[in-house]
């Protein structure tokens, strides 16, 4: 940081002056009473917690604000020691999430899930979600992301049932039941013919998950014909790591029946194995501090290599590491836990990671694709070009945007650990609440922000308004928006969210539907469910 750059920063990183705890302006000495430098003033971001030292004034020829501190002490001319944080005015996050009954209720996200199904077999269940476009190409392929898409909402619906889904009239939890089983079934078959050859898929001797006398590899091929067999080799984690929760989550929600499904014993089990299968294949561990989720057991990690945003799922691997804890050792065969610590260096790092490509200035968006580094002990953006998918690098598109839902998901699940996810979500809910009028949200909600350590912006993807796998996983911020204004928000994109039809093509109905989830709760209550049993 140089004297004189804006950088917004949670309360606590502030000093008792409200001065920032960098040391840029610290070894310039040139710290005015503000705790800011010379020539500027400290200015909050009123209901979020966040401040920023900015030029006197606030560009609009208004006065710079009274600071919260009304008698600042001189700040010291040499470092100083880290003081008391201050008293917040107002907390970014007051210990509940929010929700809206303007968005589609659980049972109806299920029965959305219809028109991308494709019903291989009934007895057994085996269902395959078909996708279309973007990187799947034409229609009659699965690709993990898709399939784990199926897991996740029935594992949620079935997690949240008794509050959500379960109060609808006419909602049957046994047809959500079957369809989960097909969903599974269908995955574990993915599993089975990639496993076939484990060098191809970068899983050598990775044939964790079991079935009956047979194990199989848990990280399946990303691409499938919808009738069964392998079209493209190697796994991508965006897709196992919500196939995993979601499996769990429905591991949860029948974990006290008194019946339980038959797949209840091997799906618990196929869970935990899959959890230590990707930590072991889909993580960088080169650099003893850090834990790096890669692109996938082939590719991608630090530099040249490649990273993209909304992979890194801190909430998931929460949910992995407490999965992991409560589960007997006994039962593992062939493979053995992620050590506690280990789970929480990928946590820590995700963030890392997120902190480092967000805006760096007054902005929120993060990039499609990233390099990143690591830099004094610190991850960085390391700015190389890099990008796939058929995605600009530089767009908060269709592949960004998801990194929102995913610190949302730590959120709904782990509503106690603020202080890891509120920083990259107010951001958010600030843009948004700047944007938002009369229950709508401006198309220019989200201006272009420069990118850390780049000289490009980070610009948001066209008519974003209108595209559900932008704006859905977007709208996922505000469950962590602070009341008052955050009630107004939730309830208008819940009704965005609630009265547009579902789109017709896979990916967009997909975020439409866990956005709807998302925002009505269904899935803070399946994080209550869950976490029960661990």
């Amino acid at each position: 940081m140089n004297c004189g750059d804006v950088v917004w920063l949670p309360q606590g990183n502030l000093d008792e002056n409200c001065g920032p705890r960098w040391s840029g302006c610290e070894q310039n000495n040139d710290l005015n009473h503000n705790g800011c430098c010379g020539g500027l003033t400290c200015q909050w971001r009123d209901g979020y917690g966040y401040m920023a030292c900015l030029p006197d004034g606030d560009g609009n020829n208004n006065p710079a604000p009274t600071p919260p501190n009304p008698n600042p002490t001189d700040a010291p001319v040499s470092g100083p020691t880290d003081a008391p944080q201050p008293t917040p005015t107002m907390e970014p996050f007051n210990g509940e999430l929010l929700s809206t009954n303007k968005a589609m209720n659980a049972w109806e996200v299920y029965k959305g899930l219809e028109r991308v199904t494709q019903k291989n077999s009934e007895n057994p269940p085996k269902y395959a979600f078909v996708a279309s476009g973007g990187a799947a190409g034409g229609g009659g392929s699965v690709v993990s992301e898709g399939q784990a898409y199926g897991l996740l909402i029935t594992g949620t619906v079935l997690a949240s049932w008794d509050t959500h889904a379960g109060n609808v009239p006419g909602a049957n939890r046994a047809e959500v039941l079957t369809s989960f089983e097909g969903y599974y079934n269908f995955w574990k078959e993915m599993c089975k013919n990639s496993s076939a050859n484990t060098g191809a898929n970068c899983q050598p001797n990775g044939k964790f998950c079991r079935s009956g006398s047979d194990s199989y590899v848990c990280l399946p091929d990303w691409k499938h014909r919808s009738g069964g067999g392998s079209e493209a080799t190697g796994p991508a984690p965006d897709g196992d790591e919500d196939a995993i929760v979601g499996i769990m989550l429905a591991v949860g929600a029948v974990a006290n029946d008194a019946t339980k499904p038959s797949w209840y014993d091997e799906a618990r089990k196929w869970a935990d194995a899959s959890a230590t299968a990707l930590f072991t294949f889909e993580v960088d561990k080169s650099k003893p501090d850090f834990r790096l989720l890669k692109l996938g057991s082939c590719w991608g990690g630090w530099g040249s290599a490649g990273n993209n945003p909304s992979y890194h799922s801190p909430g998931s691997y929460r949910v992995m590491k407490d999965y992991q804890d409560s589960f007997p050792d006994s039962d593992r065969v062939g493979y053995e836990a992620v050590p506690q610590s280990e789970w929480t260096k990928l946590i820590d790092t995700s963030y890392g990671v997120l902190e480092a490509v967000q805006c760096s200035n007054d902005g929120a968006l993060v990039p499609n694709w990233a390099t990143v580094g690591v830099s004094g002990n610190k991850i960085v953006h390391t700015g190389g070009s890099f990008s796939g998918s058929g995605t600009g690098q530089y767009e908060y598109g269709a592949e960004a945007a998801r990194t929102t839902f995913r610190v949302a998901l730590d959120a709904a699940l782990y509503p106690e650990k603020a202080s890891e996810w509120s920083p990259y979500l107010s951001e958010y809910n600030y843009r948004l609440e700047e944007g938002f009028n009369n229950d709508n949200f401006s198309s220019g909600t989200f201006p272009n922000c420069k990118g850390p350590n780049t000289n490009s912006n980070i610009y948001m993807f066209g008519d974003w308004q209108n595209n559900a796998f932008i704006y859905g996983p977007t709208y996922s911020a505000l469950i962590g928006a602070p009341p008052g204004a955050g009630e107004a928000m939730i309830d208008a994109a819940g009704k965005i969210l609630g009265e547009r039809s579902l789109p017709d093509s896979y990916y967009p109905r997909s975020w439409a539907m866990i956005a709807n989830l998302m925002l009505n709760g269904a899935m803070e209550s399946a994080g209550n469910t869950l976490k029960s049993g661990f």
